[in-house]
C-alpha cells in the first residue's frame, strides 16, 4: 500500500494503491494544491501516514491529524470517499459556504450563467439567517424558501416572481447541497426532494411564432446595415443574441459552400465550441450585400457586437415596423427553428444547426405558426372524409403489409421476383379493415391494420354464418 506522486501530460498526480480497492488518482486542481510539487509530496506523506494506520489498525500520527484538520473539502472528500478518513463532522455555515460555490463554479462559466447563479445568491442572503448552517437546512426550510420566492415581485411591475425563476433558484441551490454532499460537510440535500420542482422548461405564455413576412419588415426599415445583418442572423440563422454574434468574422463565411462557421460561448464548456451553420437565400442575400460593399473589419457586425442591449434596439426596429412580438430576440430564433423542421429538414441536423439537442428543440424552440392550427387540421380532416379523399390509401396499405410480412418471416425480400400467388389485396367487404395475404393456395394470414395483430373467430368478419 502506498501514496506516490507522478507526472503525466496533463501535470503531477497523486497515486494511491490500497489492496482490494481500485487504485485512485487525485489531482492539482481539485484538491486546492495546483500544480506545486512540494505540496503534492507533502499530501503523499501524510496520506502514506493514513495508509499505516489503516493497515495496522494503530492511530494516526498527531502531525497527520494537525494536517487533516487543515486540509481542504475537496482533498478531505477524497480521502474520506477511499475510506481513510471518518467523515467531517463539522457543520458549515450556510451562506458563507453558498458564497464561496458561486465564485468557485462561476469561474467555469460565461457571463450569463454567472448571473443566475449571482441572483440565487442574492434571494438566499435575503431569506436565511447569517448564523444558519448547513446541517439545520431541512426540507421543511427549503419548502419555506420557495414558498417565500412566490411571493416575491417579478421584474415587470405589478407581477410576481416567474415560476422559471423560482425553479432555477432552487435548482442552483440543490446543486450547492449536492457538492456539500459530496465533500463530506452535508448528510443530505433538502432541495432534492420532488417536492421542490427545479426543472425550468418552456413557457408557452411567451411562444410566438414570428413570420418571414413581419421579419422582412422589420428589416426593410433598418437604416443600418448591420442591423439588418443582426435581425437575419436571428431569424434565418437561429443564432443566440448577442452571443453567438460577438465573434461572427468573415473568415468563418464560405460562399461556396454556403454555410459558416459559429462560436458559442454557451455551449463551450461542454466541448461544443462551435458548429456548422447553413447559410439560406434570405440571409445570404444580406450577408453577400454588405461584404460587397466594402467590409472594414474582420467581424461582420464591427459596431453591434459591442452594443450592451441588443435585445433593447431590436425592439426599438420591431416598434418602428408597428409591431410586437414577445421575448423578441428568442422568438426570432425559435421561429427560424420551426421554419427549418417544416421545411422538412431532419430533426437532427435542425438541432445540430441551432447547438441543441432534439429533445431540447422540441421542448423551447418548437412554435404553433398558425393560432387556429388545431380547427384548421380538424376540418380538413373533416373535408376530406366527406370527399372520401384518403380513407384507405393503398400506398399507405402496401408498406405496412410488407413490413409486417418481413416480421413474421414469411418471406425475405417481396419484389418482383416474388410468385405469383404472393400478392396484396383490399378486401372490399371487410372496407379495408382487413387485408389478405396469399392467392388459391389458401395460405391467408389475415390482420387488423389498427394494431397488425392476426384476426382470430372471435372477431365479427371471421364467425360463421352458420
Amino acid at each position: 500500500m502506498s501514496a506516490s506522486v507522478s507526472k503525466d501530460a496533463k501535470g503531477l498526480r497523486l497515486d494511491i494503491r490500497i489492496p482490494g480497492r481500485n487504485p485512485t488518482c487525485m489531482r492539482g486542481k481539485r484538491l486546492g494544491i495546483g500544480n506545486n510539487q512540494a505540496a503534492f509530496r507533502q499530501v503523499a506523506f501524510h496520506v502514506n501516514n493514513l495508509i499505516g494506520a489503516l493497515q495496522v489498525g494503530g492511530c494516526v500520527p498527531s502531525e497527520t491529524q494537525v494536517w487533516l484538520g487543515g486540509a481542504g473539502d475537496a482533498l478531505y472528500a477524497k480521502l474520506h470517499k477511499i475510506g481513510l478518513v471518518p467523515a467531517r463532522n463539522v457543520d458549515r455555515l450556510l451562506l458563507p459556504y453558498l458564497r464561496e460555490f458561486v465564485d468557485d463554479h462561476g469561474k467555469q462559466l460565461v457571463k450569463s450563467s454567472r448571473q443566475v447563479l449571482g441572483r440565487a445568491l442574492a434571494h438566499a442572503e435575503r431569506f436565511f439567517a447569517e448564523d444558519e448552517t448547513l446541517g439545520s437546512t431541512d426540507l421543511q426550510r427549503a419548502l419555506q424558501f420557495r414558498r417565500w420566492l412566490q411571493g416575491q415581485k417579478g421584474q415587470r411591475p405589478g407581477t410576481l416572481m416567474a415560476e422559471a425563476t423560482i425553479n432555477k433558484t432552487c435548482r442552483v441551490l440543490s446543486q450547492a447541497f449536492d457538492h456539500a454532499v459530496e465533500l463530506g460537510i452535508a448528510k443530505d440535500n433538502p432541495f432534492g426532494s420532488r417536492k421542490i420542482p427545479k426543472s425550468v422548461g418552456g413557457n408557452p405564455d411567451h411562444y410566438e411564432y414570428v413570420s418571414r413576412d413581419r421579419v422582412l419588415r422589420a428589416m426593410s426599415l433598418c437604416r443600418n446595415p448591420e442591423d439588418r445583418i443582426l435581425i437575419a442572423l436571428g431569424r434565418f440563422a437561429c443564432l443566440r443574441l448577442p452571443s453567438e454574434i460577438r465573434d461572427l468574422r468573415w473568415e468563418d463565411i464560405d460562399w461556396e459552400k454556403r454555410e459558416m462557421t459559429i462560436r458559442s460561448p454557451k455551449t463551450a464548456r461542454h466541448g461544443k465550441g462551435s458548429r456548422k451553420v447553413p447559410i439560406f437565400p434570405d440571409l445570404y442575400s444580406e450577408l453577400r450585400t454588405a461584404y460587397e460593399a466594402g467590409a472594414k473589419s474582420e467581424y461582420v457586425l464591427p459596431t453591434l457586437r459591442k452594443h450592451s442591449n441588443l435585445n433593447q434596439r431590436v425592439k426599438r426596429i420591431v416598434k418602428l415596423a408597428g409591431d410586437h412580438w414577445k421575448k423578441t430576440n428568442q422568438n426570432l430564433r425559435a421561429s427560424g427553428v420551426e421554419d427549418w423542421i417544416r421545411a422538412s429538414h431532419p430533426v437532427q441536423d435542425v438541432a445540430r444547426w441551432c447547438g441543441h439537442t432534439v429533445k431540447v428543440m422540441f421542448e423551447h424552440y418548437s412554435r404553433i405558426t398558425n393560432a387556429h392550427s388545431a380547427s384548421d387540421a380538424a376540418l380538413k380532416a373533416a373535408r376530406g372524409v366527406a370527399q372520401g379523399a384518403e380513407s384507405c390509401p393503398s400506398e399507405v396499405v402496401v408498406p405496412v403489409v410488407t413490413s409486417a410480412i418481413l416480421r413474421s418471416g414469411k418471406q425475405e425480400s417481396p419484389d418482383a421476383d416474388a410468385p405469383e400467388d404472393f400478392c396484396f389485396s383490399e378486401s372490399a367487404d371487410d372496407e379495408c379493415e382487413l387485408v389478405t395475404v396469399g392467392g388459391d393456395s389458401g395460405d391467408h394470414l389475415s390482420m387488423d391494420l389498427i394494431g397488425l395483430e392476426p384476426t382470430t373467430s372471435s372477431m365479427p368478419w371471421m364467425r360463421s354464418s352458420n
